[in-house]
C-alpha cells in the first residue's frame, strides 16, 4: 500500500488508512485514530428495515454499493466475519 510505503521510506511523517491483515506494517506502529460506525441504508421496502443491526455475512447476498474509500475496511470486516467478496 502506497501510504505504508511512504511512511516507511520517510516520505511522510504519518499515514491514515484502514488497517487490513494483508498489509504488512512491520517496523511501524499503529495508533488508533478513530472508530467509525458503518451504517447500511435501504429502501423502506427492504427486508432489513426495522433491524437494529446486520452482519457482514448477511450483506453478501445483496447488491451493494459503497464508497471506494471504505472498501478496505469493508473487505477486512467481511473476512473477519468469515465471508469473501
Amino acid at each position: 500500500m502506497e501510504i505504508v510505503e511512504m511512511v516507511t521510506r520517510g516520505d511522510a511523517d504519518l499515514g491514515v488508512f484502514a488497517k487490513e491483515p494483508r498489509i504488512s506494517i512491520e517496523g511501524l506502529r499503529t495508533i488508533p485514530f478513530r472508530e467509525d460506525r458503518l451504517v447500511v441504508i435501504v429502501p423502506r421496502s427492504h427486508q432489513f428495515v426495522g433491524r437494529e443491526s446486520v452482519s457482514f455475512s448477511e450483506l453478501m447476498s445483496e447488491n451493494i454499493i459503497a464508497l471506494k474509500a471504505l472498501m478496505g475496511a469493508f473487505c477486512c470486516g467481511c473476512k473477519a466475519g468469515g465471508c469473501s467478496i
